[in-house]
Order: structure tokens, then C-alpha cells, then sequence
């Protein structure tokens, strides 16, 4: 939603973290994947906000 796309590449900015919506389908493109999960974290001193990341293994292809 909005406050996904909107809210946090401004508030990971400040730590020069960018994320995008074009990271994941890179690697999937680039990479085998081997694992690949999608989900949200709880943020540390902002209660019921929640962020989203992913974990992503992948190997080179041969």
C-alpha cells in the first residue's frame, strides 16, 4: 500500500538502506534461488507498525 511504498525508503534513507521494489525480482532473475520468503518485522519502539522484508539464498547458475 501507500504507506509501504511511500513511508519506508524515506525512513531507511537515513541509514543509506534503499529499498526497492526491484531487488527481489533481480536476484530472482540473476540467481537460482534456493530459498526465498517474504514476510514483516515488528519495528523496535513503534508499536502495531510493521516493515517488510525478505530472505533471499541463491546461487549462481551454472
Amino acid at each position: 500500500g501507500w504507506f509501504t511504498r511511500s513511508f519506508w525508503p524515506v525512513w531507511f534513507a537515513s541509514d543509506n538502506v534503499f529499498p526497492s521494489p526491484d531487488h527481489l525480482p533481480f536476484l530472482q532473475s540473476h540467481f537460482e534461488p534456493l530459498w526465498c520468503q517474504e514476510s514483516r518485522s515488528k519495528v523496535p519502539y513503534i508499536p502495531f507498525i510493521r516493515t517488510p522484508y525478505y530472505q533471499f539464498i541463491g546461487k549462481k547458475p551454472e
